[in-house]
Protein backbone atom coordinates (compact mmCIF):
# COMPACT_ATOMS: atom_id res chain seq x y z
CA UNK A 1 0.00 0.00 0.00
CA UNK A 2 2.62 2.43 0.68
CA UNK A 3 4.50 1.86 -2.29
CA UNK A 4 1.20 2.24 -4.49
CA UNK A 5 1.02 6.15 -2.44
CA UNK A 6 4.45 6.40 -3.06
CA UNK A 7 4.21 6.03 -7.04
CA UNK A 8 0.94 7.74 -7.19
CA UNK A 9 2.90 10.97 -5.40
CA UNK A 10 5.43 11.06 -7.87
CA UNK A 11 2.84 10.76 -10.71
CA UNK A 12 1.32 13.36 -9.41
CA UNK A 13 4.47 15.46 -9.19
CA UNK A 14 5.37 14.47 -12.83
CA UNK A 15 2.01 16.21 -14.16
CA UNK A 16 2.01 18.48 -12.33
CA UNK A 17 5.42 19.54 -13.79
CA UNK A 18 3.99 18.06 -17.05
CA UNK A 19 1.08 20.84 -17.33
CA UNK A 20 2.47 23.71 -15.97
CA UNK A 21 2.37 27.13 -18.48
CA UNK A 22 6.23 27.04 -18.99
CA UNK A 23 6.99 23.54 -19.74
CA UNK A 24 3.96 23.51 -22.05
CA UNK A 25 5.52 26.44 -23.81
CA UNK A 26 8.83 24.61 -23.82
CA UNK A 27 6.92 21.76 -25.32
CA UNK A 28 4.84 23.53 -27.71
CA UNK A 29 7.74 25.35 -29.08
CA UNK A 30 9.80 22.04 -29.70
CA UNK A 31 7.00 20.61 -31.49
CA UNK A 32 6.49 23.71 -33.47
CA UNK A 33 10.23 23.52 -34.52
CA UNK A 34 10.65 19.89 -35.14
CA UNK A 35 8.02 19.98 -37.97
CA UNK A 36 10.08 22.93 -39.54
CA UNK A 37 12.82 20.83 -39.37
CA UNK A 38 11.07 17.66 -40.90
CA UNK A 39 9.32 20.23 -43.23
CA UNK A 40 13.13 21.29 -44.02
CA UNK A 41 13.89 17.86 -44.76
CA UNK A 42 11.27 17.00 -46.38
CA UNK A 43 11.86 19.90 -49.02
CA UNK A 44 14.93 17.98 -50.35
CA UNK A 45 13.90 14.26 -50.39
CA UNK A 46 10.39 14.12 -49.71
CA UNK A 47 9.57 10.47 -48.01
CA UNK A 48 6.66 9.51 -46.17
CA UNK A 49 8.63 9.26 -43.07
CA UNK A 50 9.43 12.69 -43.48
CA UNK A 51 5.27 13.67 -43.89
CA UNK A 52 4.61 11.46 -40.63
CA UNK A 53 7.33 13.09 -38.64
CA UNK A 54 5.51 16.95 -39.47
CA UNK A 55 1.82 15.48 -38.64
CA UNK A 56 3.52 14.10 -35.65
CA UNK A 57 5.36 16.97 -34.25
CA UNK A 58 2.90 19.66 -35.54
CA UNK A 59 0.03 17.10 -33.35
CA UNK A 60 1.59 17.58 -30.47
CA UNK A 61 2.43 21.05 -30.48
CA UNK A 62 -1.36 21.74 -31.31
CA UNK A 63 -1.89 19.42 -27.94
CA UNK A 64 0.98 21.24 -25.54
CA UNK A 65 -0.82 24.92 -26.85
CA UNK A 66 -4.36 23.79 -26.04
CA UNK A 67 -2.85 22.64 -23.06
CA UNK A 68 -1.45 25.66 -22.15
CA UNK A 69 -4.74 27.74 -23.54
CA UNK A 70 -6.72 26.57 -20.94
CA UNK A 71 -4.02 27.94 -17.85
CA UNK A 72 -3.35 31.29 -19.53
CA UNK A 73 -4.40 34.33 -21.84
CA UNK A 74 -4.41 34.00 -26.01
CA UNK A 75 -2.08 36.94 -26.11
CA UNK A 76 0.62 35.83 -23.63
CA UNK A 77 0.38 31.90 -25.01
CA UNK A 78 1.23 33.10 -29.05
CA UNK A 79 3.84 35.35 -27.91
CA UNK A 80 5.39 32.77 -25.42
CA UNK A 81 5.21 30.26 -28.54
CA UNK A 82 6.83 31.79 -30.94
CA UNK A 83 9.60 33.27 -28.52
CA UNK A 84 10.12 29.37 -27.60
CA UNK A 85 10.07 28.41 -31.31
CA UNK A 86 12.23 31.09 -32.77
CA UNK A 87 14.87 30.90 -30.02
CA UNK A 88 14.87 27.22 -30.88
CA UNK A 89 15.05 27.61 -34.41
CA UNK A 90 17.67 29.81 -34.51
CA UNK A 91 19.90 27.69 -32.41
CA UNK A 92 19.52 24.66 -34.18
CA UNK A 93 19.87 26.82 -38.09
CA UNK A 94 23.30 28.14 -36.34
CA UNK A 95 24.15 24.19 -35.09
CA UNK A 96 23.64 22.88 -38.65
CA UNK A 97 25.30 25.79 -40.19
CA UNK A 98 22.76 27.71 -41.77
CA UNK A 99 23.74 31.37 -42.04
CA UNK A 100 21.85 33.69 -40.23
CA UNK A 101 21.77 37.35 -41.72
CA UNK A 102 21.80 40.72 -39.36
CA UNK A 103 18.67 40.92 -40.94
CA UNK A 104 17.41 37.44 -39.87
CA UNK A 105 19.15 38.04 -36.07
CA UNK A 106 17.37 41.39 -35.93
CA UNK A 107 13.64 39.66 -36.39
CA UNK A 108 14.38 37.21 -33.92
CA UNK A 109 15.91 39.41 -31.84
CA UNK A 110 12.13 41.67 -31.88
CA UNK A 111 10.42 38.43 -31.69
CA UNK A 112 12.10 37.97 -28.30
CA UNK A 113 12.10 41.52 -26.85
CA UNK A 114 8.42 41.80 -27.86
CA UNK A 115 7.82 38.37 -25.87
CA UNK A 116 9.31 40.00 -22.74
CA UNK A 117 7.63 43.28 -23.24
CA UNK A 118 4.29 41.46 -22.98
CA UNK A 119 5.54 39.15 -20.11
CA UNK A 120 6.11 41.56 -17.57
Amino acid sequence: MKRYLILLTLEGIVLDVLFRPTTLIILSGLGYAAATLAMKAASSTPSLIAISAIGLCLCLAVLAEVLLLQRTDLGLAYIAVLAAETTIIILVASAIGEGLGLRDMAGGALVLFGAAVLST
